[in-house]
C-alpha cells in the first residue's frame, strides 16, 4: 500500500467523474433541471398574464350602494370606476325601501347579475360594530360568482381607509398614499454616524432565498451521490479491490470532489438555461407597452442596491465558502454511506446527514427571514451561523454580495471552516477503512467514536 493517505486522489477522481457524467441519471437529471430551467419565466409570466384577465369581474353587471349612517357612496363610485377589475360595473345609490326590495327578490332571482353594498357607520363606541362597516351581499341561487364578490370585499378590507380619507376631502392618490405607505424603522448608527444593521431589503430576501435554494439542492444532490456510490461499491466488493492499492482518505474525497464537480456541470448547464429562459421571456413580452425587460429575480443578482458589497474578492470568497460547503456535507455523506451494508439500507444511513443539513439550512433561513423584518438578526447568533460550515454555505456566500459580511470576515469564516472541514476529514480517516470493511446492520453514532478510538490506536 502507498505511502501517502492522498495517493490514487486524481485517479479516483477522473473514474468518478467519469463514470457519473455518462449514466443515464445524470444526463436525465441534467435534461430535466435544463428543460425546467428553460420554461420557468414563460410559463410564470403566461399564468399572470392569465391571472390579470381573470382579475376582469364578468358576473357581476351592477352594484347598489345603500347608506346608512354616512354620506360616502360617491367616494365609494369613484373608486370602483377608477379601478381596471370594476370600471365596467353599473353604480346605483338606493334608498331603503329598494334596498329591502333587492334583499328579497332581485338578488336571488337566477339571472340576477347584481349584488348590494350596505355602508353603516356605526357611532355607539360600546358596540361591536363600532366604526365603518362594509357588508356585501349576493343572491346564494343568482348567476353571481363567489370568488368575485370575495374579490370585492377584500378590495373594500384593503382599500377602506383610502376611501375614508378620501370622503373627508383628501384627493385619490393621497389618500391611497396615507393608507398605504407609511413604515417605521429603527436605525443603529456607529461612531461616525453610519447606519449599523443586519436587516435586508425585499429583494435581498428574494436573491437570498434562491441562493439558499439553490444551494440546498445541489448539497442533497451531491451527499446523495457519494452515499449512493459508496454503499454500492461496499455491497459489490470493488470498493476493497481499490483499497488494495488506494488509501481510503483518498478514496473518500475522489468521490466527493467529483460529486461536486458532477453537481457543478449540472447547475452551469441549469443557470444557462435559466438566463435564456429570461431573455425569452423578455422578447414574449416585447411587444407590450413594457417592451423587453429581464425578469426581476434575475436583474436582482446585478441591481447595485441589492448586491451593494459584490465586487472580485467577495464573488472569489463567496465561491469558496459555498465550496467548503460541498466538501463538509460531503465527508459526512461519505460516512453515512459506508455505515450501512446495502442498498435498501441506505436511506436509513441517510438520517444524519439529513439531519445536519436540515439544520443548517433553518439556521439560515431562520436569520434570513429575522433580518427580511427589519431586524439586525439574532445579535451574536448571526457570527454562530456564519461561521458554523453547516449553515454557512446557505448564508455566507449572498451576504457577501450584500456588503452585510466584510471580505475580512469571509476570510475569517474560510479559515474558521477550512480547520473544523480538516478535522472532520481526520476524524473520518480514522474509522472509513473500518467502515468500508464492516458488514453488519446500521451502526450508531457512537459506534463512529469507538471505531475512531481503534484506529488510532492501530496506527
Amino acid at each position: 500500500m502507498k505511502s501517502s493517505s492522498m495517493t490514487g486522489f486524481t485517479e479516483v477522481f477522473k473514474f468518478t467523474y467519469a463514470q457519473s457524467i455518462k449514466s443515464k441519471a445524470t444526463k436525465i437529471t441534467m435534461i430535466i433541471f435544463m428543460v425546467i430551467a428553460l420554461a420557468s419565466f414563460p410559463v410564470m409570466s403566461l399564468i399572470g398574464n392569465d391571472s390579470a384577465d381573470e382579475s376582469k369581474v364578468e358576473s357581476i353587471s351592477k352594484v347598489y350602494i345603500y347608506e346608512n349612517g354616512i354620506k360616502i357612496s360617491d367616494t365609494v363610485t369613484k373608486f370602483l370606476s377608477n379601478n381596471e377589475s370594476y370600471k365596467d360595473i353599473q353604480i346605483e345609490v338606493v334608498n331603503a325601501e329598494k334596498m329591502k326590495n333587492l334583499k328579497d327578490n332581485i338578488l336571488n332571482s337566477e339571472e340576477s347579475k347584481e349584488i348590494l353594498i350596505d355602508i353603516e357607520c356605526i357611532l355607539d363606541v360600546k358596540d361591536s360594530e363600532y366604526g365603518i362597516n362594509y357588508n356585501v351581499f349576493y343572491g346564494k341561487n343568482s348567476a353571481v360568482d363567489r370568488d368575485e364578490v370575495d374579490k370585492i370585499s377584500e378590495y373594500f378590507s384593503g382599500m377602506g381607509e383610502a376611501i375614508n380619507l378620501a370622503n373627508l376631502g383628501i384627493n385619490e392618490e393621497t389618500a391611497e398614499f396615507i393608507s398605504n405607505y407609511i413604515e417605521y424603522k429603527v436605525f443603529g448608527l456607529d461612531a461616525d454616524g453610519n447606519i449599523v444593521t443586519d436587516a435586508i431589503s425585499e429583494a435581498q430576501y428574494m436573491v437570498n432565498y434562491a441562493i439558499l435554494m439553490v444551494c440546498l439542492l445541489c448539497i442533497t444532490f451531491a451527499g446523495s451521490k457519494v452515499a449512493e456510490q459508496i454503499v454500492t461499491e461496499k455491497a459489490t466488493k470493488v470498493i476493497e479491490y481499490i483499497m488494495t492499492s488506494v488509501k481510503p482518505m483518498a478514496i473518500i474525497t475522489g468521490k466527493v470532489i467529483a460529486s461536486v464537480a458532477i453537481v457543478l456541470t449540472i447547475l452551469g448547464g441549469t443557470l444557462a438555461a435559466f438566463i435564456a429562459s429570461g431573455f425569452i421571456n423578455g422578447i414574449m413580452n416585447s411587444s407590450s407597452e413594457v417592451g423587453f425587460m429581464m425578469p426581476e429575480l434575475i436583474t436582482n443578482f446585478f441591481n447595485q442596491d441589492v448586491v451593494k458589497g459584490a465586487n472580485i474578492y467577495t464573488v472569489v470568497i463567496s465561491l469558496v465558502i459555498f465550496l467548503e460547503g460541498f466538501l463538509f456535507y460531503g465527508f459526512i455523506a461519505g460516512v453515512s454511506g459506508a455505515m450501512v451494508s446495502k442498498i435498501e439500507e441506505l436511506a436509513e444511513g441517510m438520517k444524519l446527514y439529513t439531519f445536519i443539513m436540515i439544520i443548517g439550512a433553518y439556521l439560515a433561513l431562520g436569520l434570513i427571514m429575522s433580518s427580511s423584518m427589519g431586524s439586525s438578526g439574532w445579535g451574536v447568533g448571526n457570527y454562530i451561523v456564519y461561521f458554523l460550515p453547516m449553515s454557512s454555505p446557505f448564508i455566507v456566500p449572498s451576504y457577501m454580495l450584500f456588503g452585510k459580511i466584510t471580505p475580512l470576515m469571509g476570510l475569517g469564516i474560510i479559515v474558521v471552516n477550512a480547520i473544523l472541514i480538516a478535522l472532520l476529514a481526520w476524524f473520518v480517516s480514522t474509522i472509513y477503512e473500518q467502515l468500508i470493511y464492516y458488514n453488519g446492520n446500521k451502526l450508531k453514532i457512537k459506534d463512529l467514536f469507538k471505531l475512531s478510538k481503534n484506529g488510532r490506536r492501530s496506527k
